[in-house]
């Protein structure tokens, strides 16, 4: 459903976050 698609963005957004620095 539409809040577990939200829900997922937002975790593999904080995912590319955390990454983006460690992989700078």
């Amino acid at each position: 459903d539409i809040r577990k698609m939200g829900k997922a963005g937002q975790w593999l957004k904080s995912m590319l976050d955390l990454a983006r620095p460690i992989g700078a």
